[in-house]
């Protein structure tokens, strides 16, 4: 099972994605469980992480192409071999961000973004996504009052974090797994452990084969 976790900086994402690893060794113990993300989940991975959000300003496709590049050795070295054994992987963005983020964020034109997605992705498609959805100014606050030193991406204005939420809320749109879509959308304004509950609930519904109750 392939479980990926979106949504603008400051979402929430982390926190939910080791309660989520928490759930699965407490109820599924028998079945091993990844965890990753992007860019960064691999060696080379690592380097591409370090130059695009603390290295120099790049251009933008320049970016694009870096996060496709990540994207296609951490397909390839980690998150297919996983799957191929057995393992659920759960994976902190996906190509989704790259649509939200370089399409609408960056302006980039999303039919390339489209296909270079597919191509770097080897055409795998999460069986689950995550959405914590949260205002744009609340990211924006959430990112400042961490006390870390922001990244290029966290840098950016408040009006790249709208269009990058708007996107992720359309490509979810009639996409739900209440309507047998991939998505489940939930408000990261709401109490951590709200939100917990609701993600293992979907989860276990899948991993059960049962009809996933939102």
């Amino acid at each position: 099972m392939f479980i990926t976790f979106e949504g603008i900086d400051g979402s929430g994402k982390t926190t939910q994605i080791a309660k989520l690893r928490e759930f699965l060794g407490n109820f599924f113990p028998e079945r091993e469980v990844v965890v990753s993300k992007e860019p960064g989940g691999t060696p080379i991975g690592a380097r591409i992480r370090q130059e695009i959000l603390h290295g120099d300003d790049i251009d933008k496709r320049t970016e694009l192409l870096l996060y496709l590049a990540d994207r296609a050795e951490h397909v390839a070295k980690l998150i297919k071999p996983a799957l191929d054994r057995g393992a659920i992987v759960i994976s902190d963005r996906y190509s989704d961000s790259t649509i939200c983020y370089q399409s609408a964020g960056r302006k980039l034109d999303e039919d390339v973004i489209m296909t270079c997605n597919e191509f770097s992705s080897h055409g795998l498609t999460p069986d689950l996504t995550v959405l914590l959805d949260i205002e744009a100014h609340i990211s924006k606050n959430r990112v400042e009052s961490s006390g870390e030193k922001k990244d290029r991406l966290e840098s950016s204005k408040i009006d790249f974090f709208e269009r990058t939420r708007e996107k992720f809320l359309e490509l979810s749109e009639g996409e739900t797994v209440a309507e047998g879509g991939r998505w489940l959308v939930l408000s990261g304004d709401d109490d951590v452990d709200i939100i917990a509950d609701r993600v293992a609930k979907a989860v276990n519904c899948m991993l059960t084969h049962q009809k996933v109750e939102v």
